[in-house]
């Protein structure tokens, strides 16, 4: 959060943050405004030093079907060849919301934008390794939110740190080859 970078996010949202995401329609203004949001803050970030492997919104803004030719047109511009996934597995969304996510993944496959091939959170990959039931084709991402309480207390951690911290979870990430978004190809 913050104010924005660009011109035009400051005319639709004034000096806060208050856009949220759209997936199935929004205006050629907004549209604009977050290509040109999107690419300030790359900008911004470059002349820091810091070269992005990828593509990524703080709150998934960037993940609405709206939004996917401005974030994959900032990322070409800019060099950045990889933009992250919707997430794809264990998702408990609406249909609707599920095919809308499918869709998106797809034009960034269509487009050329390398990515992993699994992006989920945690907590149900975690519940169906522990079941031996864990079958996700790779490369995957693992989305954490490490100060979230876990609901489901059949998990027994009472959040996503004390489970990432656990012996337990240590053992589960053995059976993985961990990578940086820069080796995805």
């Amino acid at each position: 959060y913050g104010p924005p970078l660009s011109s035009e996010m400051r005319a639709i949202c004034g000096e806060g943050m208050a856009l949220r995401e759209r997936w199935v329609y929004a205006s050629r203004q907004l549209r604009n405004a977050v290509y040109a949001e999107t690419r300030a803050q790359i900008e911004r970030v470059q002349a820091e030093g810091i070269s992005p492997t990828h593509l990524d919104s703080h709150q998934h803004i960037i993940n609405g079907l709206p939004y996917a030719g401005a974030a994959v047109r900032a990322a070409r511009e800019l060099g950045i060849g990889r933009v992250r996934l919707a997430r794809n597995a264990f998702y408990k969304g609406s249909r609707a919301k599920a095919l809308l996510k499918w869709a998106y993944n797809e034009y960034l496959r269509l487009a050329g934008m390398r990515s992993v091939r699994t992006f989920t959170d945690i907590k149900p990959c975690f519940s169906q390794w522990r079941a031996g039931k864990l079958t996700l084709p790779g490369p995957i991402e693992l989305m954490c939110h490490p100060a979230a309480p876990i609901a489901d207390e059949s998990l027994g951690y009472p959040t996503e740190v004390d489970l990432i911290l656990s012996a337990e979870f240590g053992t589960f990430l053995r059976q993985f080859r961990l990578a940086t978004y820069s080796e995805i190809t």
